[in-house]
C-alpha cells in the first residue's frame, strides 16, 4: 500500500498541470500558517508521549516515531498541495477546516494531559 501512494501521486500530477493557480491573499496566508502551526504542535505532542505507558495514539496508521513524521509531513503537504490548486473560495474552506482539525487535536491532547513543555 505504501508503494502505491507515490505511484498514484505521480500518475495524478500531470492532470493538475492545466489548473490555474490564484495567488494567496492575506486570509489564506494566515489560514495556512494556522494549519501548519497546529500540525507542528500536534506532531510535537505526539512525539513526546510516544513510547510512554500513560498515553496511546488513536490513529492506527502511526506506529512508530518514523511513521509519525512521514504521515504528518504527508498530510501537511497534501493539504497544502490541494489548496494550491483550489479556487479561492474553496481554498479558504479547506485551510480553515484543516486548521480547526489540527488545533482541535492539540486541545484534545492538552486536555488529556499531553504537554510539550513542563
Amino acid at each position: 500500500m505504501r508503494k502505491l501512494i507515490p505511484i498514484l501521486i505521480l500518475l495524478l500530477l500531470p492532470s493538475c498541470a492545466h489548473l490555474h493557480h490564484q495567488p494567496y491573499d492575506t486570509t489564506e496566508k494566515v489560514l495556512t500558517g494556522v494549519f501548519v502551526a497546529g500540525e507542528a504542535v500536534d506532531t510535537a505532542q505526539t512525539w513526546k508521549f510516544m513510547g510512554g505507558d500513560r498515553f496511546y495514539e488513536m490513529n492506527p496508521l502511526i506506529g512508530t516515531r518514523r511513521d509519525l513524521v512521514h504521515i504528518k509531513a504527508g498530510v501537511t503537504v497534501a493539504v497544502l498541495g490541494v489548496s494550491y490548486f483550489l479556487p479561492r473560495k474553496w481554498r479558504k474552506y479547506l485551510l480553515g477546516f484543516a486548521g480547526v482539525i489540527a488545533w482541535g487535536t492539540v486541545v484534545h491532547n492538552y486536555r488529556q494531559g499531553v504537554r510539550i513543555f513542563h
